[in-house]
């Protein structure tokens, strides 16, 4: 069973394909700077040199600086042409709900291999740092924009890392976060108080009925949420239940809106890679992108 869940895993993390979009959005990226162990516990997950600064474009300088933008970050096993087709699957979604602001991607090393979860886990703590340090030159470069972050899965690793080490946003979702379910309480991993304030708004968008998460992460925060409700939960960080959102956005049947699950008849609630193919959820998230 455990490797049926693991192959199934593989499947809809990297199953997201692009369908109604015409263009990819731009892309930070940070791909083939991790070298990672050859066996998982032995050796070190590492940058090939040293750690990358990644340049502010020229579409984020100056007279270009719009008011807001969006940066996505994807999950676990995604290889570069995968995590590019889930940004402009995630741009198309924005662009129907009338987000007026451009879209980026960040790309990151995420794909050691389907088993190797914890060296995956390395990079997006990694790759956190880098994003950081990306935000804080964006706004330098932009005084005023707002930074909007929305993640998949295990993005939200990178993402939180990013803020606990000082990086700013004006909102951040995360969507089935990969982490675990106590990591924003007082004293946990991200539970800083100032988490709150370098996020701006922080939303946890879980689905209990995610089988990825439920199957191979129990206790995900983007599964049921965090351990003890909103009660431990930083002023400014929320959670949410998005599963009445995926169910009304499925397809006739209940089936999930992805149409790159192989062919089976999913329901909609269950598949891992089926929320950035939910409007009703993107409806909901395009409130707090200001």
């Amino acid at each position: 069973m455990r490797a049926l869940q693991i192959v199934l895993a593989l499947v809809l993390l990297n199953g997201v394909g692009l369908r109604e979009v015409q263009a990819a959005p731009e892309e930070f990226s940070t791909r083939g700077q991790i070298s990672f162990p050859a066996v998982r516990g032995f050796g070190t997950t590492k940058w090939v040199g040293a750690e990358p600064t990644l340049p502010v474009p020229a579409s984020l300088q100056g007279a270009n600086c719009p008011p807001s933008i969006v940066i996505y970050i994807h999950g676990f096993q995604n290889d570069a042409a995968g995590a590019t087709m889930n940004f402009a699957q995630v741009e198309t979604m924005l662009g129907r709900v009338g987000y007026p602001g451009p879209v980026y991607g960040f790309s990151w090393d995420s794909n050691p291999g389907v088993t190797q979860f914890p060296d995956a886990e390395r990079s997006a703590n990694m790759n956190g740092k880098v994003l950081a340090k990306l935000l804080k030159a964006i706004k330098a470069s932009c005084p005023g924009i707002k930074i909007h972050i929305i993640t998949h899965s295990l993005g939200a690793r990178v993402a939180l890392n990013a803020l606990k080490c000082g990086g700013c946003t004006d909102s951040t979702h995360l969507i089935a976060a990969a982490v675990k379910n106590e990591v924003l309480e007082p004293g946990q991993e991200f539970g800083g108080s100032n988490m709150a304030t370098n996020a701006g708004l922080m939303i946890a968008w879980h689905n209990d009925e995610d089988d990825i998460l439920g199957g191979t992460f129990p206790g995900a925060l983007g599964s049921g949420g965090s351990e003890n409700g909103m009660l431990c939960l930083p002023r400014g960080v929320y959670q949410q239940n998005c599963t009445p959102k995926l169910i009304a956005g499925a397809r006739p049947g209940g089936f999930s809106p992805n149409p790159n699950i192989g062919g089976v008849s999913q329901d909609a609630e269950d598949d891992h890679s089926g929320y950035i193919w939910s409007l009703p959820l993107f409806k909901c998230i395009r409130l707090y992108l200001r």
